[in-house]
C-alpha cells in the first residue's frame, strides 16, 4: 500500500465514514509496516492513534502510536503528535498520562506553538478538576518547564491561576499545596525577571497565607 497515494487516504477515510474503524486501522498498520520510519509513516500513525483512542477505545495502543511519532528525532509531526495526545488523554480523563505527554512536549519543543497550545488545552480542560492536593501537585510538574516556552509570562500566569482556583475550593489540602506551588512560581518569576508576574504572585501568596491563618467563623 502506498502512503503517498491520494487513493489510499481516501479509502481509509471512506472506511471511517462507514463506521469500520477496525478495517481502517488494519489498512494503516499494513501501510506503516512497508514504510517504517519516515514522515509518511508518522502521518499514518497520527491517524492510527486517533482511531485506536476515539474509534476503538484502545487507549494504550493509541498512546503507543503517538509516542512513536513524538519520540522520533527529526519528525516534523512530533510536536503535533504530542499535542494531539494531550488532548485525547484529557478527553479520556487520563490526567496523569496527559501531564506526562505535556512534559515531554514542553521539554522537547518548549518554543513551539504546539507547546503553548498544549498548556492552554491542559489548563482549559482540567481547570475544573484542580480541586485537591494531588492535582495541584501535578501543576508543579509543569512549573519548571515554563522558562523553556516562547513567552514565560502567559504560561506562568495560567498555572498560577489554576493554583489559586484550587485553593479557593480548599479541598483535601489544596490551599497548603497551592501556597507551596505559588512560592515556587514566585522564585521562577524572580529568576526570569518577570517583575509584573512576581508582584501578582506575591499578592496571591499573601492573601492565601492570610486566609489559612484566619479563624473559621462560627466556631
Amino acid at each position: 500500500m502506498d502512503l503517498a497515494s491520494h487513493d489510499f487516504w481516501e479509502n481509509v477515510h471512506r472506511l471511517l465514514e462507514a463506521s469500520q474503524p477496525d478495517d481502517a486501522a488494519a489498512m494503516l498498520r499494513e501501510a506503516i509496516s512497508e514504510h517504517t520510519e519516515d514522515d509518511l509513516a508518522d502521518r499514518a500513525r497520527l491517524l492510527l492513534g486517533y482511531i485506536y483512542i476515539q474509534g476503538l477505545h484502545r487507549v494504550n495502543d493509541g498512546i503507543r502510536e503517538y509516542y512513536l511519532v513524538g519520540d522520533r528525532l527529526g519528525s516534523p509531526y512530533a510536536p503535533l503528535a504530542l499535542l494531539e495526545l494531550v488532548g485525547h488523554l484529557v478527553d479520556c480523563q487520563r490526567t496523569a498520562d496527559a501531564i506526562l505527554a505535556a512534559r515531554k512536549l514542553l521539554l522537547r519543543f518548549g518554543h513551539s506553538l504546539e507547546a503553548s497550545l498544549c498548556l492552554d488545552t491542559l489548563c482549559d480542560a482540567l481547570g475544573g478538576a484542580w480541586t485537591d492536593r494531588h492535582t495541584v501537585e501535578s501543576l508543579a510538574q509543569l512549573i519548571d518547564l515554563v522558562p523553556r516556552m516562547h513567552s514565560s509570562l502567559d504560561p506562568l500566569s495560567r498555572v498560577v491561576a489554576l493554583a489559586i482556583q484550587a485553593a479557593e475550593r480548599d479541598t483535601n489540602g489544596a490551599t497548603e499545596t497551592a501556597v507551596e506551588l505559588l512560592a515556587e512560581a514566585l522564585e521562577l518569576a524572580v529568576r526570569e525577571r518577570l517583575s509584573s508576574a512576581a508582584r501578582d504572585i506575591q499578592e496571591c501568596l499573601d492573601h492565601l497565607r492570610a486566609s489559612a491563618r484566619a479563624p473559621v467563623q462560627g466556631r
